[in-house]
């Protein structure tokens, strides 16, 4: 039920109270995007407040891309019929670009909207980079760690994550693009564990194929980041991740990278240096690492473009 009360935010007044506050406003599309976003803007010499849209009048607890795109352009269309030009630059709406471009669904990007080149803003921190800083936070002695070590990991754990997702983000895909078919799944669902050995999806990969080509689609980093629901990517990315680290010690004492002190010495009994140095560590502590990391290169064009703001 929508509500409205005193004071509320709204397209008629985010301006003016952009204006007294001395700040900019970035509207994304939910409270988990406020937490991300908040952690980014650390790194940006802007004073930035982040407001998901469901926190504004009449869209109370609403939240994606579409409700976004709806207020930036109410906002844009009350400011130019009362001939009212100085909202340029002190609202910025960020959103997903999902599976837009697929659907050959119009986005209309202006002045106050930021589409995401990946699928999410979850997508931007599947990368070499967040391997090696989140790597170097998690083992005992972080000086172990070389390019050989990062490049392996990285490439084990991109490989198994697409393998996994891939055609399953397919079908999804093509859910989007054509509300007939007969999908096993669409992007809806956060927690996808129960479809990825569908019964039926191996039926189904030599038509997904197709439908991949059509698109222009292949089975790469570049296709994965623009078709697979960042929050699967990461969550793919993040478990498999965490069992690399937990084989460092044995692979270690077999001698298969870089050996640390302890274990090059049969004599010494001590913990291998590869260890974690957290011994409950879990995914979800994986993930809060990742989302800390607010200086990767990956994030500097929304930062970019964030920096136009006023």
């Amino acid at each position: 039920m929508r509500r409205t009360i005193q004071n509320a935010w709204n397209y008629k007044n985010i301006i003016s109270k952009a204006k007294m506050g001395h700040k900019s406003i970035l509207i994304v599309e939910g409270i988990d995007d406020v937490k991300k976003f908040n952690l980014i803007k650390q790194s940006i010499d802007r004073k930035i407040e982040v407001k998901s849209i469901g926190s504004f009048e009449n869209y109370y607890k609403e939240k994606g891309a579409e409700y976004v795109m709806d207020f930036i352009e109410k906002l844009i269309e009350y400011h130019q019929s009362n001939n009212s030009h100085d909202y340029i630059g002190y609202i910025l709406g960020i959103v997903d670009r999902d599976s837009i471009c697929y659907e050959r669904k119009e986005t209309k990007e202006n002045d106050l909207l930021y589409v995401l080149d990946y699928y999410s803003l979850e997508s931007y921190y599947i990368n070499k980079e967040v391997i090696e800083k989140t790597l170097s936070t998690v083992i005992t002695n972080p000086d172990l760690i070389n390019d050989n070590i990062v490049s392996s990991l990285y490439d084990e754990v991109l490989t198994k994550s697409i393998e996994n997702l891939y055609y399953i983000s397919l079908e999804a895909l093509k859910k989007s693009c054509d509300s007939s078919y007969s999908a096993i799944i669409g992007y809806k669902p956060d927690n996808i564990i129960n479809f990825l050995n569908h019964d039926s999806l191996p039926s189904k990969k030599n038509d997904l194929d197709i439908f991949a080509q059509n698109k222009g689609l292949e089975k790469d980093i570049n296709t994965a980041l623009k078709i697979i629901k960042g929050k699967w990517f990461i969550s793919s990315f993040r478990d498999i991740y965490l069992e690399k680290i937990k084989e460092l010690e044995e692979l270690c004492k077999n001698g298969e990278i870089r050996q640390c002190d302890n274990c090059s010495i049969d004599e010494i009994s001590e913990p291998c240096l590869y260890k974690p140095r957290d011994v409950k560590l879990q995914e979800h502590n994986i993930e809060e690492i990742i989302f800390t990391l607010i200086d990767l290169d990956s994030l500097t064009p929304i930062k970019n473009r964030i920096k136009k703001l006023k």
